[in-house]
């Protein structure tokens, strides 16, 4: 591991700023490595430690403090940046597939993989002018893109889609006090990445009699052309809810929180107590996120980071309390 990191004050302490480079290197991964079935063994991808990936990156962070006057504030602000990168998946350099996402050497780690989008298939004549989808494609189903003009939609039109990965983390805090209050808030968030949330997906079926999302009163009929969400039909023949970048499958999941706000109010000292605060104190307070789903700081997995499906929300708390100490 490589790190290389600034420190320095400024301004008579006023203003602390660090700075670090990081390079790590993961080994002993766990991967499941194909074996041919001619060794006898029934399991024909064993999980060996077999794995490399590098991470790399910068973090920053500064805070101003103003305590010179009755209002005393301090400001933090912090980022990091990744780099991700496999070096060895132990599998002859096979990729691994896996949750909409595909991991392959030399590349970062779960890159969304899938279909092409290219539009709602409007009449009888433009399906029969596309490349063979299915033989049960009619109009209102998805058109995905032939990439590699064999005529036919099958596996090998897929693609990578966009990282999973988010590049950049941040966070905010700011904490003021006058007189006997004191008040603090904290924020985070992150950049865009993709999100494959299965929530969402499983809400958008095509097809069957289980719930759905309100979203799909927007589907295609012959009165509702315009719109980008497939015909609902009893058996969908095409695959519209195959992996790829139609509306809605992978989404932004840039966020910002307002993670925690408190205030708080210090009684002067009296003959019992040499210190007693009360205090009001709100966590998760609420997050700016275009995510469908309820919970956009979801932790994917190692091979799918950005692979969501039903990870437990965060719950939004308030808490009142009192803190003292008796002479």
């Amino acid at each position: 591991m490589t790190n290389i990191g600034l420190d320095m004050t400024l301004f008579d302490h006023q203003l602390d700023f660090t700075a670090e480079y990081y390079k790590s290197r993961s080994s002993d991964l766990l991967v499941g490595v194909n074996i041919p079935l001619s060794v006898g063994s029934l399991n024909s991808a064993p999980t060996v430690n077999a794995g490399t990936m590098d991470n790399a990156g910068l973090e920053l962070s500064a805070t101003y403090h103003n305590h010179k006057h009755a209002f005393k504030y301090d400001i933090s602000a912090n980022g990091s940046t990744l780099s991700n990168k496999v070096i060895s998946l132990g599998n002859n350099g096979q990729p691994i597939y896996g949750a909409g996402a595909r991991t392959q050497e030399g590349q970062e780690v779960g890159r969304q993989f899938g279909y092409v989008y290219e539009g709602i298939f409007q009449s009888v004549d433009e399906v029969n002018n596309a490349p063979f989808q299915s033989a049960g494609t009619g109009p209102g189903d998805i058109k995905f893109k032939d990439l590699n003009g064999d005529n036919v939609i099958d596996a090998s039109d897929r693609r990578d889609l966009g990282s999973a990965l988010p590049h950049f983390s941040y966070g905010l805090t700011f904490m003021a006090s006058y007189k006997n209050f004191d008040f603090s808030i904290m924020a985070n968030g992150v950049g865009k990445f993709l999100v494959d949330d299965a929530i969402y997906r499983s809400l958008m079926h095509s097809d069957g009699g289980l719930n759905w999302s309100s979203d799909i009163l927007n589907s295609w009929s012959t009165d509702n052309t315009t719109t980008n969400i497939p015909r609902v039909v009893y058996v969908d023949e095409n695959g519209n809810g195959r992996d790829s970048d139609r509306p809605g499958w992978l989404q932004n999941g840039a966020y910002t929180k307002i993670s925690t706000i408190s205030i708080g109010y210090t009684v002067p000292t009296r003959k019992i107590f040499s210190s007693f605060r009360a205090y009001v104190t709100c966590q998760n307070v609420y997050t700016f996120s275009d995510l469908k789903d309820y919970n956009p700081d979801f932790a994917g997995g190692v091979w799918n980071p950005g692979f969501n499906y039903a990870s437990y929300p965060t719950p939004r708390t308030f808490m009142v309390g009192l803190n003292f100490t008796l002479k």
